[in-house]
């Protein structure tokens, strides 16, 4: 991802360091494990965020806008100030992720003939779906359960172990306290 795409995905911000707008990062990664590739953010609530900034090696690192960025530039490092950090460096994260994203039907996940799957899907391992409708960009992790006559929209994101489909009602405790 180019710092001119990332300029595009989130507006008018501020760089500072690289004026290089074809400059690209390869790799998501916490401070501590960043290189010249890594986007990367610094919490400014944190009392080190200036350290953190001072000793991260990541080549894209977003700050907040109070950070005296300039103070710890190096040349392979470029940092993007913003209101909110942590939310875009979600945003960016996100759609990084979306370019690494193999679509298909992992090989022990058990699929309704009748079920509707867009072929930008992926069901994760040990998944079970049932005669339902998959929209497209939908992610589905490992050891799900999506039951009959469910629909799920577009790029809709269902973590690991969870059901879909089924009853919702929970439990209630009858008079004497018992379930």
């Amino acid at each position: 991802m180019t710092i001119s795409e990332i300029r595009s995905l989130i507006g008018e911000h501020e760089f500072v360091g690289r004026s290089d707008w074809s400059s690209s990062v390869t790799s998501i990664n916490a401070i501590d494990e960043s290189n010249k590739n890594s986007l990367c953010w610094v919490n400014p609530e944190r009392r080190d965020a200036a350290l953190l900034a001072e000793n991260c090696r990541g080549g894209i690192i977003i700050c907040g806008e109070k950070l005296n960025a300039e103070k710890y530039l190096t040349p392979d490092k470029c940092f993007l100030k913003v209101p909110d950090p942590k939310l875009t460096f979600i945003k960016l994260a996100n759609e990084f992720a979306k370019n690494e994203i193999e679509y298909g039907i992992h090989p022990s996940a058990v699929v309704h003939p009748q079920a509707e799957l867009h072929a930008k899907t992926w069901i994760g391992a040990n998944t079970s779906v049932g005669k339902c409708k998959i929209g497209e960009g939908t992610i589905i992790q490992g050891n799900c359960h999506i039951y009959d006559n469910t629909i799920i929209g577009k790029n809709v994101r269902v973590n690991s172990c969870t059901s879909i489909g089924c009853d919702g009602f929970g439990y209630s405790r009858r008079h004497d306290g018992v379930l």
